[in-house]
């Protein structure tokens, strides 16, 4: 049986219906993000013990550091080490795992089961199999370590974090682990493909995400639209727009947002939605970061008030 303990408020009780692997750590231990691809949980807690065994690869990066953690991997004997800030562990799919830890924690926890594992496999490196590989306790990954901080920072945003942007990253984070701790390690990517999209590809991705601003856009949903893999297609937007698709969703969503703001006299937290902003506090950062402007302020330049919240 699938056990994972946080504590006595926090047991985790398996049913029948298979759950995500991901929904394994408990909701009050921090933000989750899901996605095709893979499934992220940023986690704050401790001290505390865990103990699990579940059929997904686990990725994990430590951000702040764990004297004397106690790991059991894989019915292996326990053993006790510094993991510093920056280290990372490989849970294998199926391996039973018990970690110990005596301080207040911050991870990136990515979790894959092998048929997504299979599938980013295949679309990234032309590979049918891979296997993660554990990695020596305690060993700093400074490269993961700076993916995952970016992850950490916008996973943690109290206005909700950014789907798009957070998948990115986690495409960045999961080949950078397969290249180096899985038995794929080392191997390139499929370089193919060169250059940026074509252009009635391009023509058909601005006509697409003009039309779905105010929905929820994954990476998986424009790259299989593109008809490339992941990579592939963040490289290949990057270099047609000049930004990350990221970006330039943002960028159009805020274009749209001074548009509305200027010439109706719809509330601002409508304009947010329609926008696809999470609230109008999100559009606001966003407007001011992107055009130096603010929706209040491009509301007053045109003169209309239409609503309290616009002052």
């Amino acid at each position: 049986m699938t056990t994972l303990t946080g504590g006595p408020d926090d047991k985790i009780v398996p049913q029948s219906a298979s759950p995500l692997a991901i929904d394994l750590v408990p909701d009050s231990w921090g933000p989750k993000s899901y996605s095709d691809i893979a499934d992220v949980a940023l986690t704050r807690r401790g001290p505390d013990e865990i103990e699990f065994e579940v059929g997904s690869h686990f990725l994990l990066v430590l951000l702040t550091p764990q004297p004397q953690r106690e790991v059991r991997l894989a019915g292996s004997r326990q053993i006790v080490f510094d993991a510093p800030a920056g280290s990372v562990e490989v849970i294998p799919a199926g391996a039973s795992f018990q970690a110990r830890w005596h301080v207040s924690k911050e991870n990136i926890l990515i979790s894959l089961d092998p048929a997504r594992m299979a599938d980013f496999a295949a679309r990234e490196f032309d590979a049918g199999r891979v296997e993660m590989q554990t990695v020596q306790p305690g060993m700093i990954d400074r490269t993961a370590a700076g993916i995952a901080a970016l992850m950490r920072d916008n996973l943690a945003r109290p206005e909700g974090f950014d789907r798009l942007y957070v998948e990115s990253l986690n495409t960045a984070l999961m080949l950078h682990f397969i290249r180096s701790h899985s038995s794929l390690a080392g191997r390139s990517v499929q370089d193919g493909f060169r250059g940026g999209l074509a252009p009635r590809t391009w023509r058909d991705m601005e006509d697409f995400i003009r039309e779905n601003l105010a929905s929820d856009m994954a990476l998986a949903t424009l790259a299989d639209r593109a008809g490339l893999s992941y990579s592939h297609f963040l490289r290949a937007f990057r270099q047609t727009a000049g930004v990350s698709p990221h970006r330039y969703i943002m960028l159009q969503r805020a274009n749209l947002a001074r548009e509305l703001a200027a010439f109706s006299s719809l509330p601002l937290k409508q304009i947010a939605l329609r926008c696809g902003f999470s609230s109008q506090s999100h559009m606001t950062t966003v407007m001011k970061a992107l055009l130096s402007l603010t929706p209040g302020q491009i509301r007053r330049q045109a003169g209309i008030f239409s609503d309290a919240s616009d002052s």
